[in-house]
């Protein structure tokens, strides 16, 4: 899925976060590099690993920063605005996600910037990991297109699998009513319209 965004979209300028040994790395750049020969991947983790896992063939268009985000993000050696696609798959916690939504994704403003986020479907309800949080941002933020897509068959919005939207659009106004108080859950709105 990730080769395939890149491709279609063909960004210029990719953020990773957390390319760990750099097997997304590898997919980024073999995309990047079937597109132009012009576009770069910018990667950020708190280890080198990848590094050693790096092809030849992608090293020059491939940009590597030993240092945690966050810290070169508040010291402002982090400049968000220069990149068109925005790629995550770092700590799954809630905490963590809270940073990334605020200080990545939340003064954004390009509008037309892909972000993908690897991995935060964990459990069957459409939850999990990080996935509250990034729910709660998708909710709140005014910079973000709300195009949507998971390979979790639990909420997957495509004709191979029963929808979920009956049941995940309610339990998403339920955390959205409980949570953050901005909407009522739906039966409530219903009740009052009738």
């Amino acid at each position: 899925m990730l080769y395939m965004l890149i491709r279609e979209y063909r960004p210029q300028q990719v953020f990773e976060m957390a390319p760990n040994r750099g097997f997304s790395s590898h997919w980024i750049l073999q995309a990047l590099h079937k597109n132009d020969d012009t576009s770069t991947l910018h990667s950020f983790d708190i280890h080198d690993r990848s590094v050693k896992h790096m092809a030849n063939k992608f090293r020059q268009r491939w940009k590597f920063t030993l240092g945690d985000y966050a810290k070169l993000y508040d010291e402002n050696k982090l400049d968000m605005q220069q990149f068109d696609f925005i790629f995550i798959d770092a700590l799954h916690e809630s905490d963590f996600a809270r940073g990334y939504c605020q200080r990545l994704l939340s003064k954004h403003k390009h509008p037309s910037t892909i972000v993908a986020i690897h991995d935060i479907v964990a459990d069957e309800q459409g939850g999990g990991r990080e996935s509250s949080e990034v729910y709660k941002y998708l909710a709140l933020a005014n910079n973000a297109r709300h195009h949507k897509f998971t390979m979790s068959p639990n909420v997957m919005p495509n004709l191979l699998y029963t929808s979920q939207r009956d049941m995940i659009v309610p339990k998403l106004n339920k955390l959205r009513a409980r949570l953050l108080g901005i909407v009522k859950p739906c039966k409530e709105v219903f009740k009052q319209v009738l």
